[in-house]
């Protein structure tokens, strides 16, 4: 059984090792809790992001948390029309 079918059959537990694009797909079949470990696993990518390219004019935290949370909606709520080829795919 492969990492992506084992996950989409609702298989439990750490997802460190499930590739990000096979979350994504998982996620796109409306499955919830796939939707949210890879938001959680984009969060950090998203974050890093928005530090190196918002830094000089959003100073507060509480502004980059904003911005993370607002780019992160934004992900997820396009992913289901999102063609994901790979994991090369969602780091565009």
């Amino acid at each position: 059984m492969t990492r992506e079918s084992k996950f989409s059959t609702g298989a439990e537990g750490n997802d460190a090792g499930v590739p990000l694009h096979v979350l994504a797909r998982a996620a796109q079949r409306g499955r919830r809790k796939a939707r949210d470990r890879f938001a959680r696993r984009l969060q950090a990518v998203v974050e890093v992001v928005v530090r190196r390219r918002l830094a000089a004019k959003f100073l507060r935290e509480a502004d980059v948390e904003d911005v993370v949370q607002d780019v992160l909606l934004k992900i997820v709520t396009e992913l289901p029309g999102f063609e994901v080829r790979s994991e090369a795919s969602l780091h565009q």
